[in-house]
């Protein structure tokens, strides 16, 4: 009879816990609920700029241009080979591989 007593007052603790934890999950989140719905992000946002605009005025407008141009008109524009030496190249090395290899491979 007195273990039937403990495991009910057991039972009965579990229960007052589990009643009031999911008490406090209830009342956080209608906390936070009532803090998001105060908040709009728009004018939060407008405050950050506001707060963190600088004193710099504005860029004119500003014209892109290529790496190419730029090195050219710095006078030193990179020499960038032929697409066909680049190719003949590059065939030229397979070839001299594959040659290597030709042996083992037998």
């Amino acid at each position: 009879e007195k273990r039937a007593q403990c495991f009910r007052d057991a039972a009965m603790k579990l229960a007052v816990y589990e009643t009031s934890w999911l008490r406090n999950v209830q009342y956080d989140l209608d906390a936070c609920v009532a803090e998001i719905e105060a908040h709009t992000p728009s004018a939060e946002l407008q405050d950050f700029i506001r707060e963190h605009r600088g004193q710099e005025p504005r860029p004119s407008r500003v014209e892109a241009c290529s790496r190419r141009e730029i090195m050219t008109a710095l006078g030193n524009a990179p020499r960038v080979p032929s697409t066909s030496a680049a190719s003949a190249a590059l065939a030229e090395a397979t070839a001299r591989q594959v040659e290597a290899l030709r042996p083992l491979l037998r």
